[in-house]
């Protein structure tokens, strides 16, 4: 991803859902197709630590945004900026 987003001179952003255990444990149990074994969400959710802002920075990313509430989840726009001779580009 980052590779095609500078091949297309394109800002690369990471948005971190970075949101309470609680809240995303909740989500999962209430999930209407598969639910997501308790330990797997358990462990991704400690790995997120490691996921720092820096870390993702040095990969490559110019922005880094966490996601943290709720709130801050159901307010999250996604817009694809691509011109319109861009967007069936591989």
């Amino acid at each position: 991803m980052l590779k095609r987003a500078r091949a297309h001179g394109a800002t690369a952003i990471a948005i971190v859902l970075d949101l309470p255990p609680d809240l995303v444990l909740a989500r999962n149990a209430g999930r209407p197709d598969r639910v997501v074994p308790e330990p797997a969400v358990r462990r991704q959710l400690a790995m997120l630590t490691s996921v720092t802002d820096p870390v993702l920075t040095a990969e490559g990313f110019a922005i880094v945004r966490r996601v943290r509430t709720d709130a801050d989840l159901a307010a999250v726009r996604i817009e694809d900026g691509a011109p319109e001779s861009r967007l069936g580009d591989p």
